[in-house]
């Protein structure tokens, strides 16, 4: 006999069993290919409102049931007044069948494509995104709220991102692009796994900054490294530039930074900076055009910050070219001074909250936090120039030192530790004068060694002339001296020796009108 026989009752259940699995099928399909896209865009629609009080937009929602595929385009979530807040061309999700037996919401792949965010301080302070919060609800405990889901991604891509910041809070009105903004984030696992990231983002003044490391929840954990490139001082100072009275007119910063923060029971931020680079830094007042400060190069080495330790130390700071203008006014003032006083009109300082405290109740004195320690190991400056003058003499004492050279060693935040100084410098291209030694702060102490050469007299001759009617046509003072500076009991407070010389002395008696002292002198002091 050929062929097998198939009873038709059990042809008619295999049929029916066909038909049943095609039905479902076909369930499953209009379900996910029509259905779910209209309960999701409704989800969007009117429980993003019903939540958070904002308006949504979207545009195309398309689903793929049997890839297990979610697409979304044009997204926009916008305030009662139709400004857009943020938002993004397209979503991408791809999630992954293995989340069956993987006990975790696994996705291959999530991209994100165009988003933006667009942040914006109102006049009276409040931020847009705030509004964006949930509407309230009672406050959980760590245990109520248990355990985040498990979570795999393969890859999360953000591609051609942007941001914007306005802050119309100010008296002069702050604005920042930054676009594009790409991230990137694979093989992350909730817990702590983490994950791996990068950022890369730029600004149309060609600042762009590189961000990438590991970032864990539960707790959360990141590490990495962060660069920037080309951070324009302007753009720092013009979000400050209400509170400060000078403008930085340029100036480029270069930033290398590595980085340990964890977020457990307390904030534990650890910073290793190797490099900070500041070139062509240029600062004047407010009401000039002329630079009263240039930096043409500034490069700080080896810092380092221990949050939780309240530590800070820099192992270097180098200032390599600095040019300085500064005069004394008529009316006494220090010119550089100006830089540092509050600019008129000035914003307020914000006030402390109220306290809300029953009457009669106290409140419990906050735990002491140990004060910040600081320590600036060596401070170079090299081959800088500053040109001083004293108006408040007529005629004006003008005086340049250049090349001007100041090396500190180990300054801190305590006072009492000793500096270690050591300056040399050149006098309106003759003389020069080189001092070293230590200096304390507090209490002041000084113990230094000082060494003159081709000092020219003349120069004084303005304030030699409100104290005698004697005019210095010429002379040179030399001589090397040590100067020592302290309370003590058993010695003086001040104490100076040495042996110093004039050559090439010439003076005239103003009454008289002839040569009072010519010639040259020597003299040794202690």
């Amino acid at each position: 006999m050929g062929g097998s026989f198939v009873p038709n009752n059990v042809r008619t259940k295999i049929a029916r069993i066909f038909a049943a699995v095609a039905l479902a099928v076909v369930a499953y399909a209009v379900a996910g290919f029509v259905i779910a896209p209209k309960i999701l865009r409704s989800a969007l629609l009117e429980d993003i409102p019903k939540t958070l009080g904002v308006r949504a937009a979207v545009g195309g929602i398309h689903i793929n049931p049997f890839l297990l595929q979610v697409e979304v385009k044009d997204f926009a979530l916008s305030d009662t007044g139709g400004e857009k807040a943020l938002g993004f061309e397209r979503l991408f999700v791809d999630f992954e069948f293995s989340s069956l037996w993987r006990r975790a919401y696994s996705f291959a792949n999530i991209e994100i494509t165009a988003p933006y965010l667009n942040a914006r301080v109102a006049r009276d302070g409040t931020l847009n995104l705030l509004k964006l919060r949930p509407k309230s609800k009672p406050l959980q405990t760590r245990e109520q709220q248990g355990k985040l889901p498990s979570v795999i991604v393969d890859a999360l891509k953000i591609t051609r991102g942007s941001a914007d910041y306005v802050d119309h809070s100010r008296p002069s009105e702050f604005a920042a692009h930054l676009e594009p903004i790409d991230f990137e984030l694979r093989n992350f696992t909730t817990g702590r796994e983490g994950g791996l990231f990068t950022l890369a983002g730029s600004s149309k003044f060609g600042e762009r900054v590189d961000w990438h490391g590991h970032v864990s929840v539960q707790p959360i954990e990141s590490d990495g490294e962060v660069r920037i490139e080309g951070l324009q001082a302007r753009t720092i100072w013009r979000y400050l530039e209400d509170r400060l009275n000078f403008v930085i007119a340029s100036g480029s910063i270069d930033v290398d930074a590595r980085y340990r923060l964890s977020l457990k029971d307390d904030v534990d931020l650890n910073v290793e900076v190797p490099k900070v680079a500041v070139t062509g830094l240029a600062v004047r007042p407010r009401d000039s055009q002329s630079d009263w400060i240039g930096i043409p190069a500034m490069t700080l080495s080896g810092a380092s910050l221990n949050l939780a330790r309240r530590q800070a130390r820099v192992d270097s700071l180098s200032v390599t070219g600095m040019k300085v203008a500064t005069w004394l006014e008529p009316d006494g003032s220090f010119n550089l001074l100006k830089l540092a006083a509050a600019p008129p009109n000035a914003p307020a300082a914000p006030s402390a909250p109220p306290d809300e405290r029953a009457p009669g109740a106290t409140r419990a004195a906050p735990p002491a936090n140990p004060p910040w320690q600081f320590e600036l190991r060596q401070f170079d400056l090299r081959e800088a120039r500053i040109s001083a003058e004293d108006r408040s003499v007529r005629p004006a004492v003008k005086v340049e030192l250049a090349p001007l050279s100041l090396q500190i060693r180990g300054a801190s935040l305590d006072l009492t530790k000793p500096l270690t100084i050591a300056l040399d410098t050149r006098l309106n291209g003759t003389g020069s004068l080189g001092v070293s030694g230590e200096v304390t702060p507090q209490p002041v102490a000084a113990s230094l060694n000082l060494k003159l050469a081709a000092i020219d007299l003349a120069a004084l001759q303005p304030y030699i002339a409100q104290h005698s009617a004697l005019t210095v046509q010429s002379g040179l003072l030399g001589g090397e001296a040590r100067l020592r500076y302290g309370a003590s009991k058993s010695k003086p407070a001040l104490e100076f020796a040495g042996d110093m010389h004039v050559e090439k002395l010439h003076t005239v008696d103003n009454d008289l009108r002839n040569d009072f002292i010519t010639g040259g002198a020597s003299t040794s002091l202690g």
